[in-house]
């Protein structure tokens, strides 16, 4: 029995196809300046917004980075 291989660039482009049908299936702008940005946005192959990360900072501090990094769970 041989391994079957996978193609993964054809398989990224297969998602990615499907994904930008899907999400531009249902998208009915009628403002057209709105609708302007957002086929730019689209003519860039952006789907999706930007990943978000946001830090809480009412965390409770319990270490520090410098102990973090004597305990090796940091990498200095």
């Amino acid at each position: 029995m041989t391994a079957k291989s996978m193609d993964v660039f054809s398989l990224r482009d297969a998602v990615i196809g499907e994904y930008k049908t899907f999400a531009t299936s249902f998208t009915t702008i009628r403002a057209e300046d709105i609708r302007q940005q957002v086929d730019a946005i689209y003519a860039q192959d952006r789907y999706w917004p930007e990943p978000l990360i946001q830090i809480n900072p009412q965390y409770r501090r319990s270490t520090t980075v410098e102990k973090q990094v004597a305990a090796g769970v940091l990498d200095p």
